[in-house]
């Protein structure tokens, strides 16, 4: 009895099982994706965002100094670069903050940020302001290196200050922006015109 029963349902049943856990094992290997790899607790996950190419539109990029002496702000049209790289900057404007508050504005068509060395370099059609002391200005290309706080301008450096009547042209510019704009240097010969007095 057991033996025709055996004989008879063996093919029913077996069939269908067989079928069943195929499908199954075909399923887990196929279309399921596979579990996220967790970190062991007490661990943090080491993988990280840098070298990864970006584009964003009407970015602002901040950074303060170590002492908070100096505060930037950069805002452009449109960055490109890594994460954790050089970044390429269209339609600038930098805004510096001081310690004394008083804020140093500049406006340049294009530039580049490296953000491991805090580097920022500036170049076409830049002009500025600080009207703290009434001074516009213009040149060729300005770098700022965040760790030292200082600016450089060179190539046609023009200052005017409209309160006193004073216009500077020189080559080259540094200043030291922890001190307020209170030590700058100018170098490679000055001219200078005190226009209020003629």
């Amino acid at each position: 009895m057991i033996r025709v029963l055996y004989e008879k349902y063996l093919i029913v049943l077996f069939w269908p099982v067989f079928l069943a856990l195929i499908t199954w094992g075909t399923y887990r290997i196929v279309i399921m994706p596979e579990p996220a790899s967790v970190p062991p607790l007490g661990t943090s996950n080491t993988e990280s965002m840098e070298n990864v190419p970006f584009r964003s539109y009407k970015p602002r990029i901040s950074e303060s100094s170590e002492d908070g002496t100096i505060r930037w702000e950069v805002s452009s049209e449109e960055i490109v670069g890594i994460v954790g790289g050089t970044i390429e900057l269209e339609k600038i404007m930098v805004l510096f903050t001081l310690s004394d508050e008083s804020k140093l504005t500049i406006w340049a068509d294009k530039g580049k940020y490296d953000q491991p060395g805090k580097r920022l370099d500036l170049n076409g059609n830049i002009k500025g302001e600080y009207p703290s002391i009434a001074v516009t200005f213009s040149c060729n290309s300005i770098s700022y290196l965040h760790k030292e706080k200082q600016l450089g301008m060179s190539g046609d450096v023009r200052l005017d200050n409209t309160r006193d009547g004073v216009q500077l042209t020189c080559p080259e510019v540094k200043a030291d922006l922890s001190q307020r704009l209170s030590k700058v240097e100018f170098t490679g010969g000055v001219d200078v015109d005190l226009y209020k007095i003629k």
